[in-house]
């Protein structure tokens, strides 16, 4: 089906807000926690971790907005492996992201979306509950950015203005108000900071997760007005805000709640925040911005996730009734519900390895976002190899950014694996093996 004149409805504002949406929701609210857990309550060492991250983030998007500004077909980051790499290279990175990313994420995330909206409502749930829940996030923003795609968008731009606020008041309170008193629960000992030494670095894995989502903006490239100007600005402005944003919020967490309450009370200390703040009713209203924000990445990713399968039929890995636009929507229906139905696949995999704890209290998209930044060195590698060939001319974007982000990478790799060997090998070697079946099934030429 051809394009309509209309089909390049995005502009660079929805762009960047695709990316700062995707990317601070979930992880910063419920990972916070986790990293200063990692580094035993050391602020400093947090701070740390998360400008280690921002790196990954922040040059791996000046290294790309240079392949961005030299394509502008569909499928984003899969079609810049096949631009430096082989078509092989960009079927075996589309099928991981179709099959084990893309999914994942939005059914972990549509699921701490459910336990947040049961507890603002105090409601006495069960995961049973909490999987259902999340099944009808899923749906209904598979159906939003299916049938009325712009309103998609509309609602990308809403949802991360309206989670700044939550972010920004933390923020501000901690800085400006300084260390509370905060309660604890009667029973509960205050957990003290200790010192981890080398395992500080662990604290990469929930870091990896929380900048997790960025490169999802350029599967919209085609859709994107004046793709070669706004694509590479939206790829370098949205990481330096998303970084500043994030080095706000956890200054603000830690000088308003401390070190040790937040080591002890865990993913409750923005509730407590909230509730201090606020009192009940108000603190349910900025949790109420909490849960937004976080349903505004399952959004996000939604938006990008339904055009994969639509991407990989254009290059003959999928039947071809899954490439053709649909004349009213402008993006392909059967394409989105195929993309609908591996998020429920995924969510029900997720049920049950909570339920069972077969993995040790982790979910697989973590794994898949590790996985991520192992395929981006390859792409790193092509850039500096291009520099010295002569084909990209930028040195900061085709050499000394790729060097910086293909080490927060490996940093963000090794981090994963010090935290738990088995489980993080075991699914790298997973997602190896989907990548390797996909370059079996794309075709050169």
């Amino acid at each position: 089906m051809k394009k309509s004149n209309d089909y390049q409805a995005y502009g660079l504002s929805t762009v960047i807000t695709m990316i700062v949406g995707i990317v601070v929701g979930a992880g910063i609210f419920f990972k916070s926690d986790d990293i200063l857990k990692a580094t035993g309550g050391s602020f400093k060492l947090g701070v740390l971790i998360m400008v280690l991250g921002a790196m990954g983030i922040i040059f791996g998007s000046l290294s790309l907005s240079e392949l961005a500004m030299a394509n502008d077909s569909s499928g984003g980051a899969m079609a810049y492996f096949e631009d430096t790499w082989s078509k092989r290279a960009a079927g075996g990175f589309g099928l991981f992201q179709l099959i084990m990313y893309l999914p994942s994420v939005p059914a972990v995330v549509a699921w701490v979306a459910a336990i947040y909206t049961f507890m603002i409502f105090n409601v006495e749930t069960s995961l049973e509950m909490e999987i259902l829940l999340a099944a009808v996030y899923l749906t209904l923003f598979c159906l939003l950015n299916v049938c009325r795609r712009i309103w998609g968008g509309y609602l990308q731009n809403l949802s991360t203005g309206v989670k700044l606020i939550p972010l920004a008041i933390i923020a501000l309170a901690g800085i400006f108000l300084g260390r509370q008193n905060l309660p604890l629960p009667s029973g509960v000992t205050l957990v003290q900071p200790k010192s981890t030494g080398f395992s500080f670095l662990t604290a990469l894995a929930p870091m990896a997760f929380s900048y997790d989502g960025w490169i999802i903006a350029a599967n919209i490239a085609p859709e994107v007005k004046n793709p070669k100007r706004n694509m590479p600005l939206a790829l370098v402005l949205a990481p330096l805000f998303i970084l500043a944003v994030y080095l706000l919020y956890f200054t603000g967490v830690v000088r308003y709640a401390g070190e040790s309450y937040i080591l002890t009370m865990g993913d409750d200390t923005i509730h407590a925040i909230a509730t201090s703040l606020f009192g009940p009713v108000g603190g349910k209203i900025l949790m109420i911005f909490v849960l937004i924000a976080v349903l505004g990445v399952v959004n996000g990713i939604v938006l990008g996730g339904i055009r994969m399968p639509q991407a990989l039929a254009e290059r003959g890995m999928l039947p071809e009734s899954l490439k053709d636009l649909h004349p009213r929507y402008q993006v392909n229906v059967k394409s989105g519900f195929f993309f609908y139905f591996l998020t429920l696949f995924w969510l029900v995999l997720h049920y049950f390895i909570m339920k069972y704890d077969l993995l040790g209290g982790r979910d697989a998209s973590e794994i898949a976002i590790v996985f991520c930044y192992t395929t981006y060195i390859l792409l790193y590698i092509r850039l500096i190899q291009g520099y010295f060939k002569g084909t990209f001319k930028s040195r900061f974007r085709c050499l000394i950014a790729p060097i910086l982000a293909s080490i927060a990478a490996f940093l963000m790799i090794f981090g994963s694996i010090l935290s738990s060997p088995g489980f993080v090998i075991g699914f790298l070697a997973l997602n190896t093996l989907v990548f390797f079946i996909g370059t079996r099934l794309a075709k050169e030429g």
